[in-house]
């Protein structure tokens, strides 16, 4: 029995800590929709409305990204949308991880910080290259004979 419970708790902490460094990588659109939501609550009053409000912004703040990236074939605009979403990810990694992963010295604390922010940085660079719906490009076929 407590087998079962170690392996629930161990499932338990790999969901959280996989929740969490997913809301690391989509660190703008996660700090836009928190802004959105701020602004509206003062602007309006009611939490609800803020809510739904700070979910819109932040959501479409991530499918310009997407579209914008997808849409783009030009290799200097396509390289600065994606270091547009990779630098915010690789900052809040980089306080994250020196936030929850303490250590015995005060330069391990930094460079396991620096880990974590290249990790999440890299991770929300690669994202954008997973989400743009590009085609695959098709291999041109000689039908000459010969």
């Amino acid at each position: 029995m407590i087998f079962l419970d170690t392996f629930f708790l161990m499932l338990g902490l790999g969901v959280l800590c996989r929740v969490f460094f997913m809301s690391l990588v989509y660190a703008l659109p996660t700090a836009v929709g928190l802004t959105t939501l701020f602004a509206a609550y003062n602007f309006i009053g009611s939490v609800i409305a803020a809510g739904l409000i700070a979910i819109a912004a932040g959501t479409l703040t991530l499918r310009a990204g997407q579209y914008a990236f997808a849409t783009v074939r030009a290799p200097i605009p396509r390289l600065a949308i994606k270091i547009l979403f990779a630098i915010p990810a690789a900052i809040v990694g980089y306080n994250a991880t020196l936030d929850f992963a303490p250590a015995p010295s005060h330069m391990w604390s930094h460079v396991f910080a620096t880990f974590g922010a290249i990790s999440v940085g890299v991770t929300a660079y690669m994202r954008m290259n997973a989400s743009s719906n590009d085609p695959q490009p098709q291999h041109i076929v000689s039908t000459t004979g010969g």
